[in-house]
């Protein structure tokens, strides 16, 4: 059993709920993947444009470790019909099902079929941070996304580590907001998506082929993959 502050599980489970699909062809892009330790809760969400890896600290935590698989949006309807008065809840497996206080909660996919997630790494990482107005400057630069393009530049957002710079087009319009400070990386384009989600911090620069951008946020951090594509010369 692992009891949660109710209002700390909620604003992680907003989170991961932008990246879980609603309604999914794939069970594992309907689930959140819990895993339940002394430690605390980690939460887990992936589809094939971003992945979010989520920790939160425990109240309470009692019995041994677990992991289980929930439809992330049903878990969250659950939590927020749950009574306002109670400020800590309480998650459970009980048969080998996961339960939020008494609402039985049906898992999409197995935990063992739920797939690995890239690790953020923990060596030689460098990293840049992101400007405070850093929501702003993605709202700026996102409406310049081709959204009908599944592939391509247009379809994505560039991230210009040598000028600091992120930046999208539609070839109709072009849009440019300042990343963070220089740094000597080639670019990358990666999915819109991933700029929608959370507030991140910080970013994990990219070594050289490596196949992913980390970005951080306060409890956890979310992993792009890098798409192909060249993004033509825009300035």
């Amino acid at each position: 059993m692992l009891t949660m502050e109710r209002k700390e599980l909620e604003g992680a489970l907003r989170t991961i709920c932008h990246v879980a699909r609603k309604k999914s062809v794939s069970p594992v892009e309907e689930a959140c993947c819990l895993t339940a330790s002394e430690e605390g809760l980690t939460l887990r969400a992936r589809t094939n444009e971003v992945e979010c890896t989520l920790y939160l600290p425990c109240v309470a935590f009692a019995w041994k470790a677990w992991s289980a698989c929930v439809a992330a949006h049903r878990l969250l309807d659950g939590l927020r019909s749950l009574r306002k008065a109670a400020d800590d809840v309480r998650l459970f497996l009980e048969e080998g099902e996961l339960r939020l206080e008494g609402l039985h909660l049906a898992a999409p996919c197995a935990a063992r079929a739920f797939p690995s997630l890239v690790e953020l790494p923990t060596k030689n990482g460098e990293f840049i941070e992101l400007q405070e107005d850093f929501g702003e400057a993605t709202a700026y630069v996102l409406p310049a996304v081709d959204s009908s393009s599944p592939f391509g530049y247009t379809a994505n957002v560039l991230l210009d580590f040598k000028n600091g710079k992120m930046v999208a087009s539609d070839r109709r319009r072009l849009h440019c907001a300042v990343l963070g400070s220089p740094v000597k990386r080639e670019s990358v384009l990666i999915s819109p998506e991933t700029l929608r989600i959370g507030r991140p911090t910080h970013l994990v620069l990219p070594a050289a082929g490596m196949k992913h951008v980390h970005l951080l946020l306060d409890n956890g951090y979310l992993t792009a993959p890098v798409r192909d594509g060249k993004f033509p010369p825009y300035e």
